[in-house]
């Protein structure tokens, strides 16, 4: 069997190296044409984003993973689009005799996660988990989307939404 030449190796490394330049350029903007999808999907007013990762578990108080998963500008464009503030979701939920029929969210209307793109050339999969007030004295609502998109003249849309249930 042969083994790959030195410059198989090298170009094999640079298609891996632009592959990762490509997603570190293209994961902001596909997370900012998520967080506009998601706005329309939430209550008027301001919404949370939680800086960290996001990994779908049975209940809100579980979904959020411990480190911090977004870089500064992503969470700034999705802070700006969504008019609220950048907060940790344990913070902003507050509850009485941990029961989510008793809980509330303090000083907004809902809290959104963002999963980390997953891009292929030009199209791209986001999650994201939100919790939102529902109507006074009702338990909170989750709203978990998984979208679509694809990237064309250089700008990333929405193309699909699927509505995942907790």
């Amino acid at each position: 069997m042969k083994t790959p030449t030195r410059e198989v190796i090298v170009l094999a490394l640079m298609a891996a190296s632009t592959a990762d330049a490509q997603q570190y350029q293209d994961a902001p903007l596909a997370l900012r044409a998520a967080a506009l999808a998601v706005r329309e999907r939430l209550p008027r007013g301001p919404i949370a984003v939680d800086p960290r990762g996001v990994m779908p578990r049975d209940s809100y108080r579980n979904t959020i993973a411990p480190q911090i998963f977004h870089d500064s500008l992503s969470l700034l464009v999705m802070q700006q689009l969504l008019g609220g503030r950048i907060a940790l979701s344990d913070s902003l939920v507050v509850c009485q005799a941990d029961n989510p029929a008793n809980c509330r969210l303090r000083d907004v209307v809902a809290i959104v996660a963002f999963e980390q793109p997953v891009i292929s050339g030009d199209t791209a999969t986001v999650s994201t988990y939100s919790t939102s007030a529902g109507q006074p004295g009702m338990p909170l609502v989750r709203l978990d989307l998984t979208m679509t998109l694809v990237k064309v003249g250089g700008a990333w849309g929405v193309v699909g939404v699927r509505v995942d249930r907790p």
